[in-house]
């Protein structure tokens, strides 16, 4: 649930009884107010983190003579034309989380085009803008190394990071080290407000609470038993989400027919065989798993494998590309992923336009396809928000120092973007929209994410309730 965290889970060998659980989750609280108080040695931790990078052959620019931070200055062009604002954007180009970066040229290309049409006019000086990419290899600790090397070797007055909190988390905390504007994205907020409070930084998150409601909210325009069988794990993320779901479940009248702790799996674990015995035993017609990609594979086996039919099915965390979807089939290769569900955090189908651009989530959806030559996805509404926010800052900051460009985005409050309405709060959190969605076939990418069922975004198509019917070949 909680989305690559951060933090790190101890883990232990066989089966997790009750006991283990309970010492988990004390271990999950105390790192919640532990990390309640890691701005206080926010440096230090920083510093170490930094110098063991470079012990360990990381690379990176630590060696480079430093320039001034948050001066306001600007950097001065070639040839004495306009000066510069140089943005560094982190995010993993490489690794496991690659995929996620597939549009970040293209949204860089289309973003620095239109802001230097006219450039900003900023205390008596004309700028223009650089976006400087940089790659954390799907590393925290790269992550914070790059975001280093951006501010100190190349210039960048403003950062941002994307991608989970593996990327997020470590490029704030050298925004807050280093005195730079940053705005980060791609997360849950609880994990990167919990390592706050912020001075220089930002955040556009979903709140998680809002997730499992639309989970629910979607549950409830189905014809089930409203029996409920959890397909999690023994990571802090299957322990957030155990006791978020069991809540909501009272709430709204389900039976969880698994709701122990010393049934969530090893963390891990690829073969959930029984778990899934005994929520079929049960008869549970809706299912909810919230695990990795990988994981989810190897459930999906499972489930085909024991003849389990559930009418309504939840893939969280792990599904969120049509192309890991299609990989979910039956023993004889054919997809059977379709009108499977997750949550949905930003989609084509929003009723958003881009206040930089002018182009409505549709429009800008086109152009991925067109020049990514890739289905559409959640990626296009979080890179293109970024710019969106940092043009509206530009406009309405009194200089470029750090501290100007920070009130500016301080001050942005029901601020029209491709993301919907959004408003700066107390803890630096932009809250983004979060909506439930459906994979439905479709002829150009094999499957498409509807959104369906939204309660915080207006849905434009209905559950199809034939899951049963058409889902299991």
């Amino acid at each position: 649930m909680l989305g690559n965290v951060y933090f790190v889970m101890m883990k232990e060998n066989g089966k997790t009884d009750d006991k283990a659980y309970a010492s988990k989750k004390e271990k999950y609280s105390q790192e919640e107010k532990r990390m309640k108080t890691l701005k206080k040695v926010g440096a230090l931790l920083f510093a170490l983190i930094f110098a063991m990078a470079l012990l360990a052959g990381c690379g990176g620019g630590g060696g480079n003579t430093p320039a001034p931070a948050g001066s306001g200055s600007g950097a001065a062009a070639p040839g004495g034309g306009d000066a510069v604002i140089k943005i560094g954007y982190v995010s993993p180009i490489t690794g496991p989380m690659s995929h996620f970066s597939v549009g970040m040229d293209r949204t860089i290309q289309n973003v620095v085009a239109k802001m230097n049409e006219t450039g900003y006019d900023i205390g008596g000086t004309h700028y223009t803008i650089e976006v400087i990419k940089g790659d954390s290899e799907s590393d925290p600790v790269k992550a914070a190394e790059v975001a280093t090397k951006l501010v100190q070797s190349d210039g960048c007055q403003i950062l941002l990071g994307e991608w989970t909190p593996d990327t997020m988390n470590p490029v704030s905390e050298a925004a807050e080290k280093l005195k730079v504007p940053c705005i980060v994205d791609g997360g849950p907020d609880i994990s990167w407000t919990a390592a706050g409070p912020y001075d220089y930084s930002f955040a556009c998150a979903m709140r998680y609470e809002k997730q499992v409601d639309e989970y629910f909210n979607a549950m409830d325009q189905m014809d089930t038993n409203k029996k409920i069988g959890l397909v999690l794990d023994s990571s802090m993320d299957g322990i957030g989400m155990l006791d978020l779901v069991k809540a909501a479940a009272e709430k709204y009248g389900y039976e969880i027919v698994n709701p122990d702790a010393s049934e969530l799996a090893q963390e891990g674990s690829t073969d959930f065989t029984a778990i899934v015995q005994k929520i079929q035993a049960a008869d549970a017609d809706i299912m909810l798993a919230s695990l990795l990609g990988f994981q989810l594979s190897g459930l999906w086996a499972n489930v085909d494998s024991l003849g389990y039919r559930p009418k309504f099915v939840i893939l969280s965390k792990g599904m969120h590309f049509s192309s890991d979807v299609l990989t979910l089939t039956n023993a004889a290769g054919e997809c059977t992923g379709a009108y499977t569900c997750i949550e949905t955090q930003w989609n084509r189908q929003y009723p958003f336009t881009s206040s930089l651009l002018g182009k409505t989530a549709e429009e800008l959806s086109a152009d991925f396809e067109e020049n990514v030559n890739e289905a559409p996805d959640l990626t296009i509404g979080w890179d293109y928000v970024f710019f969106d926010l940092i043009d509206e800052a530009l406009k309405t900051t009194a200089s470029t120092s750090s501290e100007d460009i920070v009130a500016a985005l301080e001050n942005i409050q029901n601020f029209d973007c491709i993301y919907g309405t959004l408003s700066c709060d107390e803890e630096h959190v932009f809250e983004t929209p979060i909506t439930f969605g459906q994979w439905v076939p479709d002829e150009k990418w094999g499957l498409r994410k509807a959104v369906t069922g939204a309660k915080h975004v207006p849905a434009a198509e209905p559950i199809l309730e034939k899951q049963v019917d058409m889902q299991w070949k």
